[in-house]
This record gives structure tokens, C-alpha cells and sequence, in this order.
């Protein structure tokens, strides 16, 4: 079953990150790490017990990522060596969830061997047939061994909402503290020290999906893109969260979901703090990029017909 999986899988599906040297750092779906020179020669390539390796971390000349098998990696860039690998649970997730990292500490999502089938029994569109659909832990590890320091669970449910699960996590490393979403776009905080809860602002349906994500603004403001019914089908919204306490500063809904993560910064040197948001379902191909200063005015929008049209430019 692994293999014939495997075979049906040789693409590269995470994003590739740059070491101190310059050195390019990709994944493979069947689980391979490989190390690109600037003139894009293999350098190496590390083979984990695992496929789909989630998009990388790098800290101090190290890489840091899973695979779908609950296994943790740490790998030196120069040498390809295998610095640790630590089991952090029963599964690790198969799409293109991310890894943090800050100072001595590493951040992953995980999913224990009893997964709990529950949390998405409602969950508009979802059929997950294994824990590796999704996480339903954030997993804190030594960055220098990989013994779990602390373990979160969105799957027990909190300020009396039910559990949930993340899908394609986004971890924020702020100060003293770690934001990331679920897949209903409900937002937490919790200790980077102990993975105690600061704060929880639920997501508006509890049984949608997404598979969007939360990032941080330089202003102290956390803006998590999500769907109000389920990735393919339904609208969708983008919320601002207050970073002190979580409340919604303001919300603005779009037509169709929001299934990839927010992004936001000036525009330029001097310019105005914006935001982008990719609206448009999953997997399908039409993809609207907003672009606003103000969420109650839209400084332009970029359309996307299909992957053989391009994209068509508008401002607004």
C-alpha cells in the first residue's frame, strides 16, 4: 500500500527554503529532503521513514520538519547528517503544513495513534480516513535533541465550543507566545514556554473547513483567511484579531473561501500596511488576490481565469 502510494506521489508539494549558504532546501512527497547549490546540482538528499514532508523550518545551520509516519526531523544543511528524529505522534500531517522554530524551540503539528474520529464527524465536505488528515496537536521540541517539551490539543474544545483540528497549520511566533488557527478559522494563543492558553476566539461555523491559514502584522494584529462552509464550495472571510486579547477587530466576507494564508505588509518603504488574500475554492482553478489598506475598501483586486489563461490585472 506504501509503495503503490508512493508512486503515485513523485512531485515536490511544499515550499523550498534557503540556507546561510545560499543553498536550496526542497521536499518530496515520497519523503525525500534534497539540498540544491546555487547552480541547482544535488548536494544531498536525506530519505525519511515517512512521505509528505510539511514546509521547513531552519535555525542555525539546521532543518527542521515531519513526516506522515509522526516522525520529527532535524537535518544539517552542509552535510545532509541526521541531527535527531523523535516520534511526536501516531501521524504527522500530509498537506502543506508548516514548522517554526525560536531559539531552543520547535514547533509541529501532530496527531496521537488514537486520532479522534469525532472532531470532524460534522465537518461540511471532510471525509478523514486517517489522523493524518490535518493535526490535532501543536507539538513544542527541544531544538537540540527533539524530546517534547509540551503538547496543545485543539481536539478537547474550549470556551464551550466542540473540538477541532488544524489543516495546513501556520504557526506565529510572537514574544513570549505562539498563534495558529483551526480549520474553522477559530484563532488561540498559547504559551511559547508551556503551551498554555492565553486566549481562544472560536471560528464562526463549527463545522467548516479550510484549508487557509493565520500570519502576524507588524502591528500586533493576527489576520486568519478561512471558509464559512467548506473549501470547495461556500464563502469565505478574513478576520482581524486583536494580538493582547483575540477579539475580532473587524471582518470583511468575500464570495468564495479563503483556503490559502493571508499575507500582509507596507507598500513600500513609507507606504500603508496592507493586506492580500487569495479567495477562490480548492482545488479548483479560479483565484481572486485582493489587495486592501482599509477591509471596508479594496485598493485593487488581480483575477485568475485558469492556469493556461494567466491572470488578468484590475485596479480598483
Amino acid at each position: 500500500k506504501k509503495m503503490l502510494k508512493t508512486l503515485s506521489m513523485r512531485c515536490f508539494h511544499t515550499s523550498p527554503v534557503v540556507d546561510e549558504q545560499g543553498n536550496t532546501l526542497i521536499e518530496s512527497t515520497q519523503g525525500t529532503i534534497f539540498s540544491l547549490d546555487t547552480s541547482g546540482q544535488v548536494r544531498w538528499q536525506f530519505q525519511t521513514t515517512g512521505l509528505n514532508p510539511i514546509n521547513p523550518a531552519i535555525k542555525n545551520g539546521v532543518l527542521f520538519t515531519t513526516s506522515d509516519d509522526g516522525m520529527a526531523w532535524a537535518i544539517r544543511c552542509d552535510t545532509g547528517e541526521k541531527v535527531w528524529e523523535s516520534r511526536i505522534g501516531g501521524f504527522c500531517p500530509h498537506d502543506t503544513a508548516s514548522a517554526a522554530v525560536f531559539e531552543d524551540t520547535v514547533i509541529l503539528p501532530a496527531t496521537p495513534e488514537q486520532w479522534n474520529r469525532e472532531v470532524t464527524r460534522n465537518t461540511v465536505g471532510m471525509m478523514r480516513t486517517d489522523g493524518a488528515e490535518g493535526n490535532e496537536e501543536v507539538v513544542a521540541v527541544n531544538a537540540k535533541d527533539g524530546t517534547v517539551k509540551w503538547r496543545f490539543s485543539m481536539a478537547t474544545g474550549y470556551r464551550d465550543q466542540p473540538g477541532h483540528i488544524s489543516y495546513n497549520l501556520t504557526p506565529c511566533i510572537v514574544k513570549d507566545s505562539i498563534v495558529f488557527h483551526d480549520m474553522t478559522g477559530g484563532v488561540y494563543r498559547v504559551s511559547l514556554a508551556d503551551g498554555q492558553l492565553v486566549w481562544y476566539e472560536p471560528g464562526v461555523n463549527p463545522n467548516s473547513w479550510t484549508t487557509g491559514g493565520v500570519c502576524m502584522g507588524p502591528n500586533g494584529v493576527a489576520y486568519c483567511g478561512f471558509c464559512l462552509e467548506s473549501c470547495i464550495m461556500g464563502e469565505g472571510m478574513v478576520r482581524a484579531h486583536d494580538f493582547a486579547d483575540g477579539k475580532v477587530l473587524w471582518s470583511r466576507k468575500f464570495d468564495q473561501g479563503i483556503n490559502a494564508t493571508p499575507a500582509v505588509g507596507t507598500l513600500g518603504p513609507d507606504g500603508p500596511l496592507a493586506v492580500i488574500v487569495a479567495e477562490g475554492r480548492n482545488p479548483l482553478p479560479l483565484k481572486i488576490f485582493h489587495w486592501f489598506i482599509d477591509p471596508k475598501k479594496e485598493f485593487w483586486k488581480l483575477l485568475g481565469r485558469s492556469p493556461k489563461e494567466g491572470l488578468m490585472g484590475r485596479i480598483h
